[in-house]
Formats: structure tokens, sequence, C-alpha cells
């Protein structure tokens, strides 16, 4: 019973000094705890156009996305994204949107950082992962399945994520 307490007491103090360590430097931790599943991946030749979203239907289910934007993302970061550590959304018509707009060159190739996350979730659990640039000039996916993929339209992952709304908690478990 002695060693319980003491776990509890100590896993109470780490998450206390991880709240504090967050809120001081203004950073959401967020720690994926769910269990996966994978959207279906696709054979791509370099060059190829796709919209890995397209066959996902937000309607059915409860579906959430969350992007975790790095502090070094923040120097080149569209205008239209919140200087946020985090964003999350559960809208239907921007979840609509990401279907239908996002679309991406496959290039074969990778990035050298991609530090800002996109997670989504479907059911509490994690259909997809990657990271995210939201650049000015820039703007893309780098995930292991496809490598770099550059948005086709200019600017339209910032204009989506711009209705993201700001989260405040200073740790997340997803």
């Amino acid at each position: 019973m002695k060693s319980l307490k003491k776990v509890i007491f100590i896993t109470s103090l780490i998450a206390i000094l991880l709240s504090i360590i967050s809120v001081i430097a203004g950073y959401t931790l967020v720690i994926p705890i769910s269990r996966s599943e994978q959207l279906d991946s696709q054979v791509l030749v370099k060059g190829d156009t796709i919209n890995i979203f397209k066959k996902v239907d937000f309607s059915k289910g409860d579906w959430s996305v969350y992007i975790n934007l790095s502090r070094n993302d923040f120097e080149n970061l569209s205008p239209a994204i919140k200087k946020t550590s985090c964003l999350k959304t559960s809208d239907i018509k921007v979840l609509e949107r990401i279907r239908n707009q996002w679309n991406f060159v496959y290039s074969g190739t990778d990035i050298a950082t991609a530090e800002s996350i996109i997670y989504i979730f479907k059911n509490n659990k994690l259909v997809f992962k990657s990271g995210i640039v939201l650049d000015k000039d820039r703007q893309g996916l780098q995930n292991s399945t496809y490598g770099w993929m550059e948005a086709t339209e200019p600017g339209v992952l910032a204009e989506t994520c711009k209705n993201f709304k700001k989260v405040y908690w200073p740790i997340i478990f997803l």
C-alpha cells in the first residue's frame, strides 16, 4: 500500500512539474497515448497528385484534429495561423475543407525537418500523424508513409487551419 501511494505521489508531482514548465514556457505538451489505426495508404509515383483524406467520411464517428506547432516554426509561420503551441478542431465544416481541399504533390523525397505535428483522431483513436509545415511560402505534410508532400494550392493548409481553436491546456493526453 505504501508503494502505491509513493507511485501516485511521484506521478502527480511529475504531472504538476510538467504543467508548470509548460505554462511558463508557453508550450502545450501533447502526449499521444491512444491506440492507432491508420488511413489506407496508396502506391504513388513522383509527381502524382494525392488527396489522402478523399475517402474519409468525417460525418461518421467522432473526429478531432490537433496541430502541435513548434516554436521554431513561429518565425516563418503563415500569418493566417495563430502563434500558439496547440490548435484543435472537431468542426465538421473545417474537416470537410480538409477532405475537399488538401491536395498534395507526391515528391518521393523528404524535407530536413518538419517539427510541427498534425494528429487526426477518430473515436479517440489516432488514425493519422504527420509533420506539417505551415510557412508563409511553403506548406505541406512530411511523414514516414509518403515523405514530403507539398500542397498543390499555395496557402490552402493555413487558410483551413486558421479556423482551428487555440488549446489552453498545458498537457494534452490524446
